[in-house]
Formats: C-alpha cells, sequence, structure tokens
C-alpha cells in the first residue's frame, strides 16, 4: 500500500512518466519499481551494490548504484540513465541522493517521501539539500 499510494495518490503516476525510486531493491522500493513498469513508465532505480542493480536490471529497470558517489558523481549518473529528466522521483534515502534527483527533476515533477534511510541513525541534525530551490525552479 505505501508503494501504491506514493506513486498513484501523492506523486499522480501516469503511463509515460519518467520515474526514480532511490532503495529500490528494498521492500517499498521494489513494489514502486514494479508498479511503475508495470504503468508503462521508463524507470530508474538507485542501490548499493552491484548485485542488487543486476536484479533491477532483470526487471526492465536502469539501475544507478549509489556506493561510494558524491553528490555531484550522482546527478551526473542519473543524468545518464535519464537525459530527459525525472517525472516522479519516490524518495526513500534523503542525503545526497536527493541532492542528485532534484538537480534532475523535470518541470511540475512530483515527489513522494516515503522515508530517509540516510538519517535514521543519526545523532544530531542533517543538513537540507543544498539546492533545495529546483523545487521553485521546476514548479515541482
Amino acid at each position: 500500500m505505501t508503494a501504491w499510494t506514493g506513486l498513484n495518490l501523492i506523486a499522480e503516476l501516469k503511463p509515460g512518466h519518467r520515474v526514480l525510486v532511490s532503495a529500490a531493491s528494498g521492500g517499498v522500493g521494489s513494489l514502486a519499481v514494479q508498479l511503475a513498469k508495470a504503468a508503462g513508465c521508463h524507470v530508474v532505480g538507485i542501490a548499493d551494490s552491484q548485485a542488487k542493480c543486476e536484479w533491477l536490471e532483470s526487471l526492465g529497470v536502469t539501475a544507478v548504484n549509489y556506493r561510494d558517489k558524491d553528490a555531484a558523481a550522482l546527478t551526473s549518473a542519473l543524468s545518464e540513465a535519464s537525459p530527459d529528466g525525472f517525472d516522479i522521483y519516490y524518495e526513500n534515502v534523503g542525503g545526497p541522493l536527493m541532492e542528485a534527483a532534484l538537480a534532475n527533476l523535470r518541470d511540475h515533477a512530483r515527489i513522494a517521501i516515503c522515508g530517509l534511510i540516510d538519517r535514521y541513525n543519526a545523532t544530531e541534525p542533517g543538513g537540507g539539500p543544498s539546492n533545495l530551490n529546483q523545487l521553485l525552479f521546476r514548479k515541482a
């Protein structure tokens, strides 16, 4: 229900959308990529290992491994995976992944924030994305 609600009610998923999902091989993320794929969308999934990326690719999803990449490298990798950007970002992680995703949004994009895994065990408040202004610029 979490994946379905985020995609359909919050992000207003439609066939042909370009969808980005972080933690795409996890419990919720893997359902989000499969639902988006079944709806006829171009889907890019972010995972943290080569094995998880290979599994995503077996589903017909373009996979990006975020391990050992900073926000700039992730921004570039996401741009290569979907040169036209993303209509929907299904957020599960936060941190540098969110920053890279914001840099690749299309105009009028929607973001369904499900979780921020990057901060679950943090003992101090984390900083926000340095490019939060992209939400305004992209009318997201």
